[in-house]
């Protein structure tokens, strides 16, 4: 991509794959994910970050549980290091955690979106709601009390009114 305004190309191509994993995904995701990346590079560390964002949608998309693990670890660690865009924590975080659910590890799968949920009620922050959808799936899988995920799933649904927040 070929652009003269690449910081705006950069959002565009996250929002591109974010629509197409929406809309079942294709095999050029993970494709303008990597052009993502090559645009951030020179614009510093929060850019690196949206481009990482998107190489994650990307493999979430396709399934690629491993390498979404790495990329959202490594991106997690960018950020708690540089002390940049930690308000996308949560976001990374529910990576984590769908990627561990999906390869069995439930325990760490759910102490990842636990985090980040806890992140958001802290923060009373709203960027990722659907942290909360990883959360109940995970307590689902370790068969945790349906009290407990039916009091994540209202806690979602009241985040989800408050904000507006709906795809």
């Amino acid at each position: 991509l070929d652009s003269r305004y690449p910081e705006p190309a950069l959002w565009m191509l996250f929002g591109e794959v974010e629509l197409r994993c929406a809309l079942g995904g294709g095999d050029d995701t993970r494709a303008l994910a990597h052009t993502a990346a090559r645009l951030a590079e020179p614009f510093g560390v929060a850019n690196e970050i949206v481009a990482a964002h998107t190489l994650c949608e990307a493999l979430a998309c396709g399934r690629e549980w491993q390498p979404l693990l790495d990329a959202a670890g490594d991106a997690l660690r960018l950020m708690r290091e540089r002390g940049v865009m930690r308000l996308l924590e949560p976001l990374f975080l529910a990576h984590i955690g769908a990627a561990q659910l999906a390869l069995g590890h439930l325990e760490e799968g759910r102490t990842a979106v636990a985090e980040g949920v806890e992140f958001m009620r802290a923060s009373q922050g709203a960027w990722n709601p659907h942290s909360y959808a990883v959360l109940a799936r995970t307590q689902l899988a370790l068969n945790e009390p349906a009290a407990d995920i039916a009091s994540t799933l209202d806690e979602y649904a009241a985040l989800l009114e408050r904000t507006g927040f709906h795809l």
